[in-house]
């Protein structure tokens, strides 16, 4: 195997952007490997071959080929795997899009010195986290963005409990999934505004990161972590762009056949074979293709780690996947095993878009628009909510007047349908005895009838229920309080006031007027039954008494019927 030459960066932006980007690291052989162990090279790279690669079974010529965005050998630097996959990370974040590099592995196969969160170390050693980072504030401060804010979170997940590591006493944090992310709650977020103040806190964090010693790695992961800068840039007045880095590191599947794990170091090892065996179950689901077309079911909800991961994996971002490989065959199960995974990960589609949202005052665009309105309509431009009368304006003391004389015409006509009841009502209408002394009454108008028939009415009202008669005021219901008042004599705010008193004292009045009605009806309908009953009654006695006297008429013999032969 032989160093990287073709050192292009992954084109996040053509053909392929729309899945996720797969690369596989291989790390070198360890030296007990060699020496005590006898490991023998499993993965063969063609030279100047930056896409395919052979896995050799341990016994026997059979061997497996298989492609990914791109292949770094043993021989690759930290400064390789930043120029392929963490430049176009940082170019698509700056841009406005999310970006995500996660890798994954088998334990003590490199996946945190490739991300270089693993210690101290010089800067040819530097792994993505810094390299991104610096790239990303050195462009800030190039191009003198003062109006971008970033913000710094740190999570690890440890025994499927969701811990800050910005904020150790929040050890049990809990997701909350939305259409568009999932949202940690009382999650830390710092800001910071240059590399190195950035770093001080990935490093606090690393501090409170659980790590221990195994067979197979001597500083182990025991818990996946996620870290997270955002930024939120300032387009203009109008809009703004939010976008994320996200850096995932995932803890290493191990057989604890080989790692010798017991009590807390088994346990450990239990919960992240089962949260990665979930990944699996979620990448294998979004990898298979269904015959409708339609999107498969993914268990996101199986654990932790596949919720926080929902929008990473096919979602909202550029994801980009690096595998590390052990090139020992001792190793070859895991090998193969994480080959496939990466393959799946490959056919899985993904939806990148630019993250950018206009911030608009609606409210002040509303008075602008309103004023502007008022303007094109020839009158005095004013802004909502300050105009001349701050109870209400014209178009609702104009509209409030309507409703009362719609009222007015419904208090007197009952029901719009019954119009032509009440007319003939009118027609036929005479007088009662208090009324016949008031001359030519049969001759009055149209609408002096009316009026007669109410006053009538209401004294009818008055005699038959007597609780409502004290504070009845017939006056409200005349024509004289509706009509409408000039507006040069009397102030608007007098004039308001009155029409909305009148409105509703006419709206209780009516109510109660409703309210006896309907006692009335339900009184005449209560008579009704009682009535059926009894005629019912008084039927089925006629008819008992009638079949009781009638005759019986004598039986007819039968006649025998005659057999056939």
């Amino acid at each position: 195997m032989s160093q990287n030459v073709h050192l292009h960066p992954l084109d996040l932006s053509g053909k392929t952007a729309s899945r996720i980007h797969v690369v596989v690291r291989v790390r070198p052989f360890f030296e007990e490997e060699v020496e005590k162990q006898k490991a023998r090279n499993i993965i063969h790279i063609e030279e100047g071959d930056t896409k395919t690669l052979s896995l050799l079974e341990p016994e026997g010529d059979y061997c497996r080929n298989f492609s990914f965005d791109h292949l770094f050998s043993p021989k690759s630097t930290q400064q390789d795997i930043y120029n392929v996959i963490g430049r176009p990370i940082v170019d698509r974040v700056l841009e406005g899009y999310n970006g995500t590099i996660m890798a994954y592995g088998q334990t003590g196969t490199g996946k945190t010195y490739t991300m270089g969160i693993l210690g101290q170390f010089g800067e040819e050693h530097q792994g993505l986290v810094k390299r991104c980072m610096g790239d990303i504030f050195d462009h800030l401060d190039v191009h003198d963005d003062s109006y971008c804010e970033a913000t710094l979170s740190f999570v690890q997940i440890y025994l499927e409990k969701l811990q800050d590591l910005l904020n150790p006493e929040s050890d049990n944090l809990q997701l909350m999934d939305t259409k568009s992310k999932i949202v940690v709650p009382n999650m830390k977020e710092i800001k910071v505004s240059s590399v190195e103040e950035a770093m001080k806190y990935v490093q606090k964090g690393l501090d409170n990161r659980i790590m221990a010693p195994t067979l197979m790695n001597t500083t182990s992961s025991r818990s996946h972590t996620i870290l997270t800068l955002n930024l939120i840039k300032r387009i203009d007045e109008h809009s703004t762009q939010q976008s994320s880095l996200r850096i995932v590191d995932l803890a290493g599947s191990e057989r604890v056949s080989k790692t010798d794990s017991w009590g807390e170091r088994l346990k450990e090892a239990k919960f992240i074979n089962r949260s990665l065996s979930a990944l699996g179950n979620v990448i294998a689901s979004l990898s298979s293709k269904q015959p409708t077309n339609k999107p498969s079911f993914a268990p996101y909800r199986s654990s932790k780690l596949t919720l926080l991961l929902k929008h990473i994996l096919g979602g909202n971002s550029n994801t980009i996947i690096v595998a590390t490989l052990s090139p020992t065959h001792l190793s070859y199960h895991e090998t193969f095993s994480t080959l496939k995974f990466s393959q799946r990960c490959m056919r899985v589609t993904s939806g990148a878009y630019l993250n950018q949202k206009l911030n608009i005052d609606y409210k002040q665009l509303a008075e602008k628009l309103q004023m502007e309105l008022e303007v094109m309509r020839g009158k005095q431009a004013q802004p909502i909510g300050h105009s001349q009368h701050p109870t209400m304006g014209w178009s609702m003391t104009e509209a409030l007047h309507d409703s009362m004389y719609r009222l007015y015409e419904l208090i007197h006509y009952v029901e719009e349908n019954e119009l032509e009841r009440c007319k003939n009502y009118e027609a036929s209408w005479e007088p009662e005895d208090s009324l016949s002394s008031q001359a030519n009454l049969m001759e009055l108008s149209s609408e002096d009838r009316r009026k007669a028939i109410v006053q009538e009415s209401m004294k009818a009202v008055q005699e038959n229920f007597p609780m409502i008669s004290a504070d009845f005021n017939r006056d409200a219901f005349t024509g004289k309080k509706l009509k409408k008042v000039s507006r040069e004599k009397v102030q608007t705010e007098r004039y308001v006031e009155h029409v909305h008193d009148l409105f509703h004292d006419a709206y209780y009045r009516v109510k109660q007027l409703s309210d006896m009605m309907r006692e009335k009806d339900e009184m005449y309908e209560r008579a009704k039954r009682e009535l059926a009953k009894q005629y019912a009654k008084q039927m089925e006695t006629q008819l008992e008494t009638i079949l009781k006297n009638k005759p019986s008429s004598p039986k007819k013999k039968k006649k025998p019927t005659k057999k056939r032969k």
